[in-house]
């Protein structure tokens, strides 16, 4: 929902806005894998979940802060809780960039201009 909120409110183009939020769901498999958007079978056998948000913003140059962060353990310890929550942090914050850089480039197509090329991911690098 905060992801189509934003979107909106970009499309919408008359909301000033001090930066994008973007938010990623990232789950661990009851193999200790870390996975983003799991699928409903992953869902049935998930250790952990959980949903990040970050606000991408060019204030002060280019900033990308994690200013949400949901986290919760289904297998009822939290033995290597920290670790695991930081680890599915940096994957979504890595997820998080190559989906800002998507939506830059949308926004820029809508109002027909020029955006900085960056070294991101581009779609095929992204899961979505």
């Amino acid at each position: 929902m905060i992801n189509a909120s934003t979107l909106s409110l970009l499309d919408a183009g008359s909301v000033p806005m001090r930066g994008v939020v973007t938010t990623i769901a990232v789950s661990k498999t009851a193999q200790g894998a870390l996975v983003v958007n799991p699928s409903n079978e992953e869902l049935e056998t998930l250790e952990g979940m959980g949903c990040f948000a970050f606000m991408f913003s060019d204030d002060n140059g280019p900033q990308d802060d994690c200013v949400r962060t949901s986290w919760r353990s289904l297998s009822g310890g939290s033995h290597g809780d920290e670790t695991v929550v930081f680890e599915a942090q940096q994957l979504a914050k890595s997820q998080a960039r190559a989906k800002n850089t998507l939506i830059r480039r949308h926004v820029a197509r809508i109002f027909q201009v020029d955006v900085e090329e960056e070294d991101e991911p581009d779609e095929s690098d992204m899961v979505i």
